[in-house]
């Protein structure tokens, strides 16, 4: 890895991940039972809480921004339209991304990356959700190697991993970086042999929907020395389960009430 300057990093109130015991519960989009997903009240109400870690979504605009949203296609999260690579940072200041959720959050626009580092680096584990369109490129890349490099330049390496579907991705991530913690995902229509794909990745961890996960699957991410999560947990006995099933990693929409459960 290429050096970089390290800016200012906010006070180690945390374990790095490495040092953090399982299971543990992360507030899928962040809080967003109370707040909009992927947005800086649904994540600081989770920190403030103690999630273990937060979980969220990167895309690249047409600028070139490493930007947080829940979905690519805004017509979905806002009221406006498009895809988020069609549309450049600012054209997505233009819309309002709050009032889907409520009206108390009119106006909320979306956060880029380097924002969420500068409020929350170093005092949660983040689960980095990398979205793509397609086939990975030249641009995928370049997006990896933007997120890879405001990770180290805000010295928070220790407490992240990344995630994604693609397998692609991920090889790309690890051709670029041989240490940083790698995730495979698999979706609800992605039927593979999960564990498979995440060791031939490189990855520590696999991530099932719960369309998958069972206790045989969880059994074989641990049998290749796998961490597994498991996406999503909405209530207790849907934690408990996954518990049972012997799941490291619980991600949730509703934190408080599936931490309450579990903790």
């Amino acid at each position: 890895m290429r050096s970089c300057k390290k800016a200012k990093a906010v006070t180690v109130t945390v374990p790095t991940d490495a040092e953090k015991a399982f299971p543990r519960v992360c507030a899928h989009r962040g809080f967003k039972s109370v707040a909009p997903d992927n947005s800086f009240p649904a994540f600081a109400t989770a920190v403030s809480l103690g999630a273990d870690e937060i979980e969220f979504g990167l895309w690249y605009t047409a600028d070139n921004v490493v930007t947080c949203l829940a979905e690519p296609d805004i017509s979905l999260i806002s009221n406006g339209t498009g895809m988020v690579w069609d549309l450049t940072f600012a054209d997505l200041q233009n819309y309002d991304f709050g009032s889907v959720f409520s009206k108390e959050y009119a106006g909320l626009t979306p956060m880029t990356f380097e924002a969420i580092l500068q409020q929350f680096a170093r005092r949660v584990v983040m689960n980095i959700f990398i979205g793509v369109a397609g086939e990975v490129g030249e641009r995928e890349t370049a997006m990896l190697g933007t997120i890879i490099e405001l990770i180290d330049r805000y010295d928070c390496r220790d407490y992240v991993y990344l995630t994604s579907a693609s397998a692609d991705l991920l090889k790309a991530a690890r051709a670029l970086d041989k240490t940083i913690s790698l995730c495979f995902c698999q979706t609800d229509d992605t039927p593979c042999d999960a564990v498979a794909v995440a060791a031939d990745c490189d990855c520590k961890r696999v991530q099932f929907s719960t369309v998958y996960a069972s206790a045989d699957r969880v059994k074989a991410a641990h049998e290749a020395n796998l961490r597994c999560g498991i996406y999503c947990t909405n209530t207790p006995d849907e934690a408990k389960t996954a518990l049972a099933m012997g799941a490291d990693t619980l991600l949730t929409d509703d934190y408080y009430q599936v931490a309450r459960a579990v903790k």
